[in-house]
């Protein structure tokens, strides 16, 4: 079936267009958590198939490139080949090659590199990391392009293998659209130390949470499985689960219902070492219909 896109993805589309027709080589498209950035991908590799291009979609975790392949299906682009890890699936003649950065940055692969006339990084803040730059660098007469919800790196430092930054949408437009909602954020107090819990998890359920059913964040699994316990021991039962909120897997979760449920609470307990973190959290939860409670950095603003 043919993607059917959204006013704003089609935007975005529209601008990614421009920008190539201006002379640039590397635009980076910034769409927010929910924004349906790898629908957007599909759509453009859907197009440049027609034009007879070669793409390559490199990302960097398995639950995102089977995504892609699913995207690319209902967008009626089945020659696709797959590498990752062991898996080197499809032809090498096929025009859309959907693989694994990690992969792709092996012995193995480095001296044979699918061919591509356009270069889409998914996650692209990650960009930074050697593996990334091995890839971009094969590349060097290929157009590029970013998808991230932040374009910021961990370390400070400028995105600066992109040479045009398009905002497809903000968070504030798609809850005016309503395709995401609304939330309520609540947090402690300005002078907290980096590091530092605003409030226990249990707790913070305990006093925001009423009979709402909830999703917990945590830094790890050995943290997840820490948090299943406390909250047993609170007499809220709970059950660890490895893959978080919908079908990116972004940290392990603790949580007291499916992934799709359309009322939650969230608590969100780990220190992030950046606002990026965060901010994919926050904006996990929103696409699913939840209510939020986070540690600011500084005065929780309701939004």
């Amino acid at each position: 079936m043919t993607v059917q896109l959204r006013p704003y993805q089609e935007r975005a589309i529209a601008q990614l267009r421009a920008a190539y027709a201006a002379g640039r080589r590397a635009p980076c498209l910034v769409l927010p958590t929910g924004a349906g950035k790898t629908r957007v991908a599909a759509a453009v590799i859907a197009a440049a198939v027609q034009r007879s291009k070669r793409i390559l979609f490199a990302a960097h975790r398995t639950e995102l490139i089977d995504q892609t392949v699913e995207k690319l299906a209902e967008a009626e682009v089945t020659d696709v080949r797959i590498i990752q890890a062991d898996r080197n699936l499809g032809e090498a003649s096929s025009p859309v090659t959907v693989a694994s950065i990690q992969t792709l940055t092996t012995d193995r692969w480095l001296g044979q590199l699918p061919t591509a006339d356009l270069i889409i990084l998914d996650e692209c803040h990650h960009v930074s990391c050697d593996s990334w730059g091995r890839v971009v660098t094969a590349y060097p007469d290929a157009l590029m392009m970013g998808l991230t919800a932040t374009p910021q790196r961990g370390d400070g430092q400028p995105l600066d293998t992109f040479d045009a930054m398009i905002v497809g949408a903000t968070v504030r437009e798609l809850m005016d659209l309503g395709h995401l909602v609304r939330c309520r954020v609540w947090g402690g107090p300005p002078d907290l130390k980096r590091g530092q819990l605003a409030l226990d998890p249990v707790a913070a359920y305990q006093q925001h949470g009423g009979d709402r059913l909830a999703i917990v964040f945590a830094a790890t699994v050995r943290h997840a499985h820490e948090l299943v316990t406390s909250f047993r021991a609170a007499g809220i039962p709970r059950h660890a689960a490895r893959r978080s909120i919908g079908s990116r897997a972004v940290r392990p979760a603790c949580s007291s219902t499916s992934r799709s449920s359309p009322r939650a609470t969230t608590v969100l307990p780990p220190p992030c070492a950046s606002s990026r973190g965060g901010s994919r959290m926050l904006g996990r939860s929103c696409r699913r219909r939840v209510a939020c409670f986070a540690r600011p950095r500084a005065r929780a603003k309701r939004s």
